[in-house]
Formats: structure tokens, sequence, C-alpha cells
């Protein structure tokens, strides 16, 4: 069997990326989409649903975009992470995205779980 199929391998792969993106982003950067996303998670409703597409929609016009566009990805990873860690969201299943340049594509979409 080959050793391209290794699901741990590809975990941590996948995480070593996410960490390389997310520390090449400015401090001040991150620092800004941590606040904001956290507004925007108190302002839904218990049990309402949302894509990391919807974060970044709130996040954008307040602190702008990073210097690269696989920043977004990677920031939110990060705060999704400690939302589910934290048991304040959890998976919902998945959604279409609605940015013109994303195409449609599929995203997993999240629940909140808690009224904050």
């Amino acid at each position: 069997m080959s050793d391209e199929y290794d699901l741990f391998t590809a975990r941590a792969l996948r995480d070593e990326g996410i960490d390389r993106v997310t520390g090449n982003v400015a401090a001040v950067w991150r620092a800004g989409y941590q606040m904001r996303a956290a507004e925007f998670l108190t302002s839904l409703s218990q049990y309402q649903t949302f894509t990391g597409e919807d974060v970044r929609q709130y996040v954008e016009p307040h602190i702008g975009t990073p210097h690269h566009s696989n920043s977004w990805g990677g920031v939110f990873n990060g705060v999704i992470r400690r939302w589910k860690k934290d048991l304040l969201v959890e998976d919902a299943g998945w959604a279409q995205a609605t940015a013109k340049k994303s195409h449609a594509v599929r995203l997993p979409s999240y629940v909140k779980l808690v009224q904050q």
C-alpha cells in the first residue's frame, strides 16, 4: 500500500500549513480578526448556522484583507477549532459559498450552541 495515503500524516501536514500561513499573518490583523469573529459569534442566535464565509463577510469591512488570501482560512480554522474545543459551536453540515470567486464550492457549516 502506498504511503501517499496516511490520515495522520495528512492531518499533521494540514496543521503545519495552517501554522505556516497564520505565522506569517500580521499580528495586528490576526488579533483584529479574532476580536471581530468573537463579535460575530455573539451576534448569532443560539442554534443559528454559519460558515467561514459568513464570518469573513462580517470581519472584512472592519480589518481589511490580509497579505495573502490563504490567511482567511488559516486564521478561521484556528478560531473554529477553539470554539469547538470550548463547546461554543459544532459541525452542522454543508452549505454552498455565495462569493462569486468561490464558484459555489461546498463549505462546512457550523451551529452556535450557547447563547452569550
